[in-house]
């Protein structure tokens, strides 16, 4: 039937509803429900819950991570030769904008947008940066 209708099955006792045992089709605001006591029941919207894993079932999988922070600005970073331009070349990161990386290029007055794909953390120092004194070797027994 529709939305909003019930087939009901009329009792035994004759009334203006209908004959004993009939069939009628009824909108629901019209009916009372009864438990089997003969109470009224309220009728309540069932929640949707969600499935409860078994007991002794595998446990969830643990949430994802969040992925770290790939760059801070000020950051040292090299662009990947996959790059179409400015392959092999190194900068410093500038301003992080939704989904590219503006970077100043060693040489360049302006910053170039990059996407993060195509950057690396650099391995060389800025250039006119003071280049760290190689570790003393140990020596030898």
């Amino acid at each position: 039937k529709q939305r909003g209708w019930l087939v009901v099955k009329l009792d035994e006792n004759e009334g203006e509803d209908g004959a004993p045992g009939e069939e009628r089709s009824i909108r629901t605001n019209f009916v009372t429900l009864l438990d089997a006591a003969g109470n009224d029941v309220v009728p309540t919207k069932k929640k949707r819950r969600r499935p409860t894993a078994a007991p002794g079932a595998a446990p969830a999988p643990a949430p994802r991570k969040r992925r770290p922070k790939d760059f801070e600005e000020g950051d040292r970073v090299t662009v990947l030769e996959s790059a179409d331009s400015h392959g092999g070349r190194s900068g410093a990161i500038v301003e992080k904008n939704t989904a590219w990386w503006r970077v100043k290029l060693d040489g360049d007055n302006e910053a170039t947008s990059i996407r993060r794909k195509d950057l690396r953390a650099a391995t060389t120092p800025a250039p006119g940066a003071p280049v760290p004194a190689p570790a003393p070797a140990a020596a030898a027994p």
